[in-house]
C-alpha cells in the first residue's frame, strides 16, 4: 500500500524558467486501488507490501501573476517481477472461479493501471478477460491507459462488445469503447459475434456505442445496409442533439467506408439533409461532413445538395472542396 505522500508546494513568483521537455502525467488518489502514475512510466501497487520506493517530481506552471513550482515527493511501493508474476496468477485463478473473492476481483484495477499503453501480448488474454467479467466494476478509470483507442488490438473485440453492453457499464466507457472498436482494422467484423449483433441492433445502446456503428462497414452490403438505414431511421428519433450526433457520426462514418454500394440511402439522406431545421446538422462542418459522405456513396459533385439562400460563388467552392477532398480520400483507399 501507499505508505506515505508527502508534498512540498514552492510558490515562487518571478520565477524564469520552465521545464518544457518532460512530460507529466501523475496522479494519486487515497483509494487502495489506485496508483501513481509518473512520466511514461507507471508504478503499480504491490499487493504483499514487500518493496516500496519513491518518486521525486519537480515541475512548473504559469501563473497569472508568475510561475508556479511544484516539487512532489512520493514514497510509493515498486512491484518487482516475481510480484507482477503472482498477482497474474492470482487474478487467472479468480476469474476462473464462479465463486471468486470480490476482494482479489478488485486488484484487476492496479493490474489495468499498471500499463502505459504497452500491454504485453502474453497480457492481452487476461486483459480480455478482466474487462468481459461482469464482477469487475467501475474499471473506466483502470483503462485509461491501458489502449490508445485508435490502437485496439483485435484480441479485445468481444471483452469490449460484452462491456458496452452490461447495465453497470457508464455512457462514458461505452463510448471509449465504441470508438476502440471501430478504429480496428477493416475487416475485424466481417464474421460478427453475438454481441457485435445485439448493439448494432438494440437502439437502446446507440447513444454511447453510436461508434462502432461504422464497423457495420466490414459486412456484405445485403446485412449492412439494412442495418445502417434502420440505424439512421433510429438515430432521428434520439433527443439531445448531441447524443443524436455521436451516432449520426459512426453511422456516416459507415456510409464513408462502404462507398457507392451505399448508393441507395442517398435519397432519404438528402430529404433530411434539406429540412429546415435539418435533424442531422447544427452547423456548415456538419453540412460539409454530409455532403462528403453523399460525394462518397456516388452522388455526382454539381448533385450534392445546397440550400437556395446560398450564394453561388459558396457553392462552387463547397463543391471544390468536396471533389478534393473525395479525391485524396480516394487516393489513400488506393
Amino acid at each position: 500500500m501507499i505508505r506515505s505522500v508527502q508534498i512540498f508546494l514552492l510558490l515562487l513568483l518571478g520565477h524564469t524558467s520552465v521545464e518544457t521537455g518532460a512530460f507529466l502525467f501523475w496522479y494519486a488518489r487515497c483509494h487502495r486501488d489506485r496508483l501513481p502514475v509518473v512520466g511514461r512510466s507507471c508504478v503499480p501497487v504491490d499487493p504483499t507490501g514487500a518493496h516500496s520506493g519513491s518518486r521525486a517530481i519537480l515541475f512548473s506552471l504559469s501563473r497569472a501573476h508568475g510561475w508556479l513550482s511544484v516539487c512532489i515527493f512520493v514514497s510509493v511501493p515498486i512491484w518487482d517481477g516475481g510480484s507482477t508474476h503472482r498477482l497474474r496468477l492470482k487474478l487467472e485463478q479468480t476469474l476462473a472461479n464462479p465463486d471468486g473473492n470480490p476482494v482479489t476481483l478488485e486488484l484487476a484495477k492496479p493490474y489495468l493501471k499498471s500499463f502505459f499503453y504497452d500491454v504485453r501480448d502474453e497480457d492481452l488474454a487476461l486483459v480480455a478477460q478482466i474487462v468481459a467479467d461482469e464482477r469487475v466494476r467501475e474499471i473506466e478509470d483502470a483503462l485509461e491507459t491501458v489502449f490508445h483507442e485508435r490502437r485496439v488490438p483485435a484480441e479485445m473485440r468481444l471483452a469490449y462488445a460484452k462491456r458496452i453492453l452490461m447495465e453497470n457499464s457508464g455512457e462514458s466507457l461505452r463510448n471509449r469503447l465504441a470508438n476502440g472498436l471501430a478504429n480496428m482494422p477493416p475487416g475485424t467484423f466481417a464474421n460478427p459475434n453475438a454481441s457485435d449483433w445485439m448493439i448494432w441492433r438494440s437502439p437502446t445502446s446507440y447513444p454511447g456505442a453510436g461508434a462502432f456503428l461504422a464497423s457495420l462497414s466490414d459486412l456484405e452490403s445485403p446485412q449492412a445496409l439494412p442495418a445502417l438505414r434502420s440505424a439512421f431511421e433510429e438515430a432521428l428519433t434520439i433527443e439531445p442533439y448531441f447524443d443524436r450526433r455521436r451516432v449520426l457520426d459512426g453511422i456516416r462514418e459507415g456510409l464513408i467506408r462502404i462507398g457507392p454500394v451505399a448508393g441507395e440511402l442517398s435519397p432519404r439522406i438528402r430529404q433530411v439533409f434539406l429540412q429546415r431545421p435539418s435533424p442531422i446538422m447544427r452547423t456548415a462542418g456538419d453540412a460539409d461532413q454530409w455532403r462528403f459522405a453523399l460525394a462518397r456513396i456516388g452522388v455526382a459533385i454539381d448533385d450534392l445538395p445546397f440550400f437556395p439562400s446560398q450564394p453561388a460563388s459558396s457553392i462552387a467552392r463547397m463543391k471544390r472542396r468536396t471533389a478534393d477532398q473525395l479525391s485524396r480520400y480516394n487516393d489513400r483507399k488506393h
